[in-house]
């Protein structure tokens, strides 16, 4: 078993991944994005397609960009908009996204908890997404994508620090904007 933090930040990680793909090469890339993750969950088998699919992993990839500007604008979506989102989260988690459940007992109490099993690309991504978007843990405070106009890369802050956001993806997209900046202050 192991920790539940750990297998939440690998898969908002291969999702942020998937998402960054400039375009989905082949299904096997696409694999090798997701299976790791889905290995950490006790998934013993991966759900495939047919490599001529690969057009349904197009079209999982622009959900999940869906998403993910719904999600690093969440603080602006009104409450009917969150609600409509998590509904369209939940529509894809719920048939995507299996459990095991663990028994175990300690100091003399019966305790159960729930693992997460995701055995394919729709359950990695929904299930990264319904982690971002859990209103308790506000994980959408870490979402972020990089300000520089031809990056725009999502990227997730490993700690949300006081003082405003980051706002590039590397420290040398930050420098790069603020020397395009400065050239077009002085044109």
């Amino acid at each position: 078993m192991i920790p539940f933090q750990l297998l939440e930040q690998r898969v908002i990680q291969a999702a942020l991944d998937f998402a960054n793909l400039g375009h989905v090469p082949s299904v096997e890339v696409v694999y090798e994005i997701f299976m790791p993750a889905a290995g950490m969950s006790g998934a013993t088998h991966f759900k495939g397609i047919p490599s001529t699919d690969i057009g349904a992993f197009v079209d999982d990839k622009a959900e999940l960009i869906g998403w993910l500007d719904k999600l690093a604008s969440w603080k602006r979506q009104s409450t009917k908009d969150r609600a409509r989102i998590h509904g369209e989260i939940q529509a894809r988690l719920g048939p995507a996204v299996d459990g095991k459940a663990f028994w175990r007992l300690n100091e003399g109490r019966l305790e159960a908890y729930v693992q997460p099993v995701l055995t394919g690309v729709q359950a990695c991504y929904a299930f990264a997404a319904a982690l971002i978007a859990d209103e308790d843990a506000q994980r959408w405070k870490r979402l972020h994508q990089c300000a520089l106009p031809e990056c725009k890369k999502w990227f997730w802050e490993a700690v949300v620090r006081g003082g405003p956001t980051r706002q590039f993806c590397t420290d040398q997209h930050a420098a790069k904007f603020r020397k395009l900046k400065l050239a077009r202050k002085h044109k």
